[in-house]
């Protein structure tokens, strides 16, 4: 790591203004997919990865994340809590979250030539791209160690460890915050990043990030942070924030007994603590834990990934997601995504193939107001232990849907009037669908982890 230079240049009088985050038309349409360098490829490599982005655009990906690829410390601690990974390797190779230089890309995944390539081809395909970093530790062979003041001590004096033993550090440091500043500056100069997910963001003093923002947009304006999602982060700091309990309440509602109502609860438990227009990040897959199609079944992982596409907020997919692929994802040590299963019509995992769903859920968000940016209207049922129903509405018009996230065929009855859901157009299925007859509310038939999807009739006629 090159010898640390003076950065009191991002320290100056901005340090304290920073703009509050303001709802983003584009944002909230795009859709964040997560690239784990190492399963990703058989390669492992930045460079092989760029060549898988056309297939990846070709869903209507809007924004690459990234893994860390910086150079690690010689560390092979996996994670916490990565129960599922930890199960089926052994860890070989260094934790990609302990860095040892964060001013050098590690030489497994390649070099900062092959990463400008990766950022220029995905900008090429219309895509943005964004780092992950870590700034709340580094790994236990940094650089940074040499200079006083940037770690936090035990009471021997010795740089106090978090979890996997790396050590923390110490945000009193003004020369710390400058160096860190620093090196997101030159991301994005040097680089051409679009933005950054901050993990553990809510570990580092907001007015670090408050800092941060400044001086990042001096150089981008249009620069996306994606962090915890408290609410003081979401106030003027981040743009976007993960929704922690959208996971948890999925799998206790598919797997769990739980009754659906649960994930409704937990939006509005969300939603109820954020400011106005804050953009949640929501997944079905979580780090450390079984993919999605193992976790929840192949039924369960597509009725979640329509209901993470049609919320409001920004859907967030790990690579393989979109062929089913239930290889698990290890920060320290590989198993390369099983490609050629999504070509298949039957698979270990799946009835069929999932890549053109992903591509018309996308396509939907991208182009349907309603979808990407209109008001979520939750609405009452009579199955509220299986069944998830809601409107999104937008400069007057409406999008109806509906979800059965049990293993069960059932009639469901909406708690609304029957116009204008009596005649629907499933937009996912492309054909009309009729609310049963003989009920004065809407009411329809869903097999096992079905969903519809509908406009109304009604408002298709006056396009």
């Amino acid at each position: 790591m090159n010898t640390l230079l003076d950065y009191s240049e991002h320290l100056g009088a901005s340090a304290g203004k920073h703009r509050r985050c303001s709802y983003d038309s584009a944002l909230s349409a795009s859709v964040i997919y997560k690239i784990w360098l190492r399963s990703f490829t058989a390669e492992g490599t930045i460079r092989a990865a760029s060549e898988r982005l056309p297939e990846v655009a070709d869903l209507g990906v809007s924004w690459l994340l990234v893994s860390p690829f910086l150079k690690p410390s010689p560390d092979t601690t996996s994670s916490p809590g990565s129960k599922a990974a930890e199960s089926t390797q052994s860890h070989t190779a260094p934790n990609p979250y302990g860095i040892a230089d964060f001013e050098a890309v590690d030489p497994e995944f390649g070099t900062w030539g092959d990463w400008r390539r990766f950022v220029d081809t995905a900008h090429r395909l219309g895509m943005k791209a964004m780092m992950e970093v870590v700034f709340t530790h580094s790994g236990t062979r940094c650089g940074l160690l040499e200079y006083p003041g940037f770690y936090r001590l035990d009471d021997r004096g010795n740089p106090l460890l978090g979890e996997c033993g790396f050590p923390l550090f110490d945000f009193k440091s003004d020369k710390l915050r400058a160096y860190l500043i620093a090196r997101l500056c030159q991301w994005v100069s040097d680089d051409h990043v679009d933005g950054f997910s901050c993990v553990r963001s809510s570990e580092v003093p907001v007015d670090f990030w408050k800092k941060a923002r400044v001086t990042l947009e001096e150089r981008n304006p249009q620069v996306v942070m994606l962090g915890d999602g408290t609410p003081e982060e979401m106030n003027g700091v981040f743009d976007l924030g993960y929704d922690k309990c959208y996971y948890s309440s999925i799998l206790s509602a598919v797997t769990d007994g739980q009754p659906a109502i649960v994930v409704h609860r937990a939006w509005e438990d969300v939603q109820a603590g954020m400011p106005e227009g804050s953009l949640m990040v929501r997944s079905n897959e979580d780090v450390g834990t079984e993919r999605a199609d193992l976790a929840l079944g192949e039924g369960g992982a597509e009725a979640t990934d329509v209901l993470a596409c049609l919320l409001d907020g920004v859907p967030l997919f790990m690579n393989g997601q979109e062929i089913g692929d239930a290889t698990p994802i290890n920060v320290t040590s590989a198993q390369t995504i099983r490609w050629d299963s999504g070509s298949f019509v039957a698979s270990n995992f799946r009835a069929r193939p999932r890549r053109k769903l992903f591509r018309q859920l996308l396509e939907l968000r991208k182009e349907n107001a309603c979808l990407n940016r209109g008001e979520v209207v939750w609405l009452d049922n009579d199955q509220q232990e299986s069944v998830l129903s809601f409107v999104r509405q937008h400069d007057g018009r409406k999008m109806l849907v509906v979800i059965n996230l049990s293993n069960r065929s059932l009639q469901v009855s909406l708690d609304t009037s029957l116009k204008p859901f009596n005649r629907l157009f499933d937009l996912v299925r492309g054909c009309p669908r009729s609310s049963v007859l003989g009920y004065g509310r809407p009411t329809f038939m869903l097999e096992a982890y079905a969903y519809i999807v509908g406009e109304p009739m009604s408002q298709r006629a006056c396009i």
